[in-house]
């Protein structure tokens, strides 16, 4: 009966130390949890549960270290940051201009080099410029642009010049004795005009090139459109109707008010 009794007050004592132990491993962890969620690593931990984190920085998407809270949707509403963190994110995912090194935001273009290079649309003339060198003459780089620019240079001494702008530039720096009243240039022959000359009652010569531009800048006005009264193939005959101070195209005399 004795040895009974010591076994079953032997297996009470186990029981009760190992309780104990259970007891004591569990308040430890349960502090140790309360430590970590007031310490600065829980609290992010659970910011970012609640708030979600910056796909930039990681850190909670609320008002967090110096973060002040404000956020910000990218790509299409797919991606959310710190408004702090946007432009690190363009960088990263999308790039940085090629000239200005600043997060593509906006419109931009791409040139094609050994690598392709990302420009914004507000630093490319200064991103050619760069690249391929400005015209003496216009200031403009000397690029292929549709509908201005061949992209073709030529030069005049030391100056690099568009070939468009090669007659404007030697008429700029050696003016022409007898130029075109329109655009003052030389009337002589060139890559651009015919060499063609209009002459005028007045004295004026102009380029045969100039000619329309010359008679909608010097042409008295039709007082009820405006347009020059000259003839202007398929618009204007050239003849008017003279009413008090006004003189109005026949095309325009029924609109009228008369």
């Amino acid at each position: 009966a004795a040895a009974d009794k010591a076994a079953a007050d032997k297996a009470a004592a186990d029981k009760a130390a190992a309780d104990k132990a259970a007891a004591d491993k569990a308040a430890a962890e349960k502090a140790a949890r309360e430590a970590y969620e007031q310490s600065d690593a829980g609290k992010r931990e659970a910011l970012i549960a609640k708030h979600g984190a910056c796909a930039q920085c990681g850190d909670p998407l609320t008002v967090f270290g110096s973060h002040n809270g404000v956020t910000t949707l990218l790509d299409g509403g797919k991606v959310k940051v710190h408004e702090a963190c946007g432009d690190a994110w363009i960088i990263k995912n999308v790039g940085a201009c090629a000239h200005c090194k600043k997060a593509l935001i906006g419109s931009f273009m791409i040139y094609p080099g050994k690598t392709d290079e990302k420009v914004h649309d507000s630093c490319k003339d200064a991103y050619l410029i760069n690249r391929y060198g400005a015209c003496k003459h216009c200031g403009l780089a000397i690029f292929k642009t549709e509908g201005k620019f061949s992209g073709d240079e030529c030069t005049v001494g030391d100056a690099k010049l568009h070939i468009e702008c090669g007659d404007a530039y030697i008429a700029s720096i050696k003016p022409p004795t007898d130029p075109c009243k329109q655009c003052g240039l030389a009337i002589e022959k060139t890559a651009k005009f015919s060499g063609t000359a209009m002459k005028y009652g007045n004295g004026d010569k102009v380029h045969l090139e100039c000619k329309d531009d010359y008679i909608l800048a010097t042409s008295e006005k039709c007082k009820h459109c405006s347009g020059p009264l000259a003839i202007i193939e398929g618009k204007f005959d050239g003849t008017y109707y003279i009413v008090g101070d006004a003189k109005v195209h026949t095309e325009c005399w029924d609109a009228f008010p008369h």
